[in-house]
């Protein structure tokens, strides 16, 4: 059996200076505030583009909405673990349904609204997903075009956060809250443990403890590699 190896998938910054996306999910789960370590707090990166989620009022943009208590928290990610993969974290700060934006400019294959918001051309999607990547579900954006010529026909592809990665955390003397899961600092330096297994439906996931990132097979990757695609940037990830 062959070694896994895995990719990073980042934006290319100087090809994005070319084009602006600028919006966010149709609904956010909101901030939390966690009454055992005193924590008001959420993530940026995850997101279920195809998830509509029950109970829209409880969501941002909703004008109910209010700062979470875990107890609230706990319920809507009840309310949601039929709709998203088994271990995805569901974390406050959280993007559901059609990323709603304004679009402009020269758009590559795969655009970034932000770097931990991957898009890509419905056209790359198809030819990959002939090639047997694996991406079970894409989300469609709802795009308002303010640049010259056609509007780019682009899908959000859903990369639930499935792979726990390790290393070095920038205070290493904090503990995550046993309550809300929080931990204050960031990777300083990270990788992925020896006994790491690629999620099997999926050829693409987001880091769990590291909801911003993007992993991808080998085989993704060399699929980039071989269509010449633009727009991103691959790195090696090492396992140790």
């Amino acid at each position: 059996m062959s070694a896994l190896r895995v990719f990073r998938l980042s934006v290319d910054k100087d090809e994005r200076a070319r084009y602006g996306i600028d919006g966010v999910n149709a609904w956010t789960l909101p901030r939390v505030h966690c009454s055992a370590c005193g924590s008001t707090w959420a993530a940026t990166g995850e997101a279920y583009p195809t998830v509509v989620p029950p109970n829209v009022e409880r969501f941002i943009p909703s004008p109910s909405v209010k700062i979470l208590n875990l107890e609230s928290l706990s319920s809507i990610r009840q309310s949601l673990q039929e709709h998203v993969p088994e271990g995805s974290p569901i974390m406050p700060g959280a993007g559901f349904g059609p990323y709603v934006a304004t679009a402009r400019g020269k758009m590559p294959d795969l655009p970034w609204p932000e770097f931990w918001t991957m898009f890509m051309k419905r056209e790359v999607f198809e030819t990959l997903r002939d090639r047997g990547i694996k991406i079970p579900r894409v989300g469609t954006p709802q795009l308002t075009w303010r640049g010259r010529g056609g509007l780019p026909d682009l899908v959000e592809p859903e990369a639930p956060p499935l792979i726990d990665v390790v290393g070095d955390w920038s205070d290493p003397l904090s503990t995550r809250c046993t309550a809300c899961g929080r931990r204050s600092g960031w990777w300083q330096r990270w990788s992925l443990p020896a006994d790491t297994k690629f999620p099997a439906l999926y050829d693409i996931v987001r880091a769990r403890n590291a909801v911003s990132v993007y992993l991808i097979t080998e085989t993704f990757a060399e699929a980039f590699k071989e269509l010449e695609l633009t727009g991103f940037v691959l790195k090696p990830v090492a396992i140790e």
